[in-house]
C-alpha cells in the first residue's frame, strides 16, 4: 500500500505540473531536392568536366527556416559528391523550410547561394468524428449509420 501511495503522489504530481508524457505519433514527410549543377564559372568560361582542374567537386545543400521568402535558420547540411543531382531529407516535420544550394570546384571555391526555394509541408488534419447515436432522457432516440 505505501508503493501505491507513492506512485500515486508522484503521478498526481506530473499531472498537475504538466509532464505526464503520452505517446505521441510524429507526421513526417521526405524532401527530395534535385538541381542542375552549373555549367559556366562567373567569368563565362565553362566548367570542365571531371577530373579537370576546376571541375564540380560537391554540391552543399541546406535546408532550414524561412524568413519570409529568405533562408532563415539552418537545420540540416548535405555534401553530395558531384556529379549528383538530387538528394533527400527524411523525417521532416509539418512547417515552412527553405532549401538552398552551392556548387564548390576542385579549387575549393564555392559559388554564392542557389535561389531559395520555400516548400510548406502541411499538419495532418484529422477525420471528423462519428456520431453513432443519440441519448435523450436516457432513452435512445436514433441511431446513425455511416
Amino acid at each position: 500500500m505505501k508503493k501505491f501511495n507513492l506512485w500515486f503522489k508522484s503521478m498526481l504530481c506530473a499531472v498537475m505540473l504538466g509532464i505526464w508524457a503520452f505517446p505521441a505519433v510524429a507526421q513526417s514527410a521526405t524532401m527530395t531536392v534535385n538541381w542542375q549543377n552549373p555549367t559556366l564559372n562567373t567569368d563565362g568560361t565553362t566548367i570542365p568536366a571531371a577530373p579537370a582542374a576546376g571541375s564540380l567537386v560537391s554540391t552543399r545543400v541546406q535546408y532550414g527556416s524561412c524568413v519570409g521568402t529568405a533562408f532563415g535558420v539552418l537545420a540540416v547540411e548535405v555534401i553530395a559528391n558531384a556529379p549528383a543531382i538530387t538528394t533527400t531529407f527524411s523525417n521532416i516535420g509539418p512547417g515552412t523550410y527553405c532549401v538552398r544550394a552551392y556548387a564548390k570546384n576542385t579549387y575549393l571555391v564555392e559559388s554564392v547561394s542557389s535561389l531559395v526555394v520555400v516548400k510548406v509541408f502541411a499538419a495532418p488534419t484529422p477525420n471528423a468524428p462519428v456520431i453513432v447515436n443519440l441519448v435523450w432522457n436516457n432513452t435512445v432516440t436514433d441511431d446513425i449509420v455511416s
